[in-house]
């Protein structure tokens, strides 16, 4: 056994010396897809190059243990090793590709192809890529918290919500149509819920409103999810300025008091009849000073015409 791994090795040591003349194998490359939909099917490639050799064997290998083989002189050629979780459909695999249909996230993990050329070489090359089956949000993230309008220097807080997932959603925020700081976003642990193995993550948006950011009288919020290439959804509000309340102006009216007025007394040249009535015509007065004077006047003047009258009718 020594002997022929050791005749092995200077056999691939020479095939690598002189590549032209002997038939290697060679160009061993695997496909593998990075992310898959939990409940979808997954393709496994692996292409290489005989160079005129033949073909032993292809296996393929979730991490050590083996789950596929194909060897054209056996018949039939495919043979499958049971894993939980994972099933082959047998009528669409072959030696350069395996076909997993259904996938679970149990099936997450390194994937390996395995290529063996025939003797007397038995040449063997080996590649390796990762796989990871994965549940996507059933929806659009969601954006709450948020009012209708705010005031320039007012604190915008925002909460942004994605569930049903494994792993987490990736969230970003928009504002305007530009990324927002990471200064401005906290992003908090993924809760697990334990009866579906699903997750869900809030991201919260927190800034002051500015001038700059209200120039056209709004704002547009906008919160991204994605999950590696196989989603990516996008949910978006739009706010506005709040207008300025102006007060009621409250209509007073004042009250001015009006100074004492003193009455200048209409005297008739001949006496009146008996049913004539003696007017007083307002005079304004000038000034509170002259108001006892003026009283003294008419109270004066009265006393003159009840004199007057008493001697004319006598």
């Amino acid at each position: 056994m020594k002997i022929t791994i050791g005749f092995l090795r200077v056999g691939l040591l020479l095939c690598g010396i002189f590549a032209d003349w002997c038939l290697c194998l060679k160009d061993v490359q695997i496909k593998v897809p990075a992310t898959v939909e939990r409940g979808h099917d997954a393709i496994l490639r692996c292409m290489f190059d005989l160079d005129g050799d033949r073909l032993y064997s292809v296996k393929w290998y979730r991490g050590n243990y083996e789950f596929y083989r194909y060897t054209p002189s056996e018949r039939p050629p495919i043979k499958q090793f049971k894993i939980k979780g994972m099933f082959v459909r047998e009528q669409d695999s072959n030696s350069t590709q395996v076909v997993l249909e259904n996938v679970s996230r149990d099936i997450s993990g390194s994937y390996s192809c395995e290529v063996t050329a025939e003797q007397p070489s038995f040449f063997t090359d080996m590649q390796t890529a990762e796989l990871q089956v994965v549940d996507l949000p059933q929806g659009d993230p969601v954006i709450s918290g948020l009012k209708p309008r705010y005031r320039v220097g007012e604190t915008l807080k925002a909460n942004c919500t994605s569930e049903g997932s494994n792993p987490a959603a990736n969230l970003t925020w928009y504002l305007n149509g530009k990324p927002v700081d990471a200064k401005y976003v906290h992003r908090h642990k993924p809760r697990l819920n334990h009866e579906d193995n699903l997750l869900t993550v809030h991201s919260i948006l927190r800034f002051q409103v500015t001038n700059h950011l209200l120039k056209d009288g709004r704002m547009k919020i906008r919160c991204t999810a994605s999950l590696h290439n196989l989603y990516h959804r996008i949910s978006e509000k739009s706010v506005g300025r709040e207008k300025k309340h102006h007060r009621h102006h409250v209509l007073t009216t004042s009250t001015t008091m009006v100074p004492y007025r003193s009455w200048e007394l209409t005297q008739a040249a001949k006496r009146p009849p008996d049913s004539t009535w003696v007017f007083l015509s307002p005079i304004s007065g000038e000034s509170t000073n002259k108001s006892s004077k003026n009283s003294c006047q008419i109270l004066y003047t009265l006393t003159i015409i009840i004199i007057n009258n008493i001697i004319m009718q006598r």
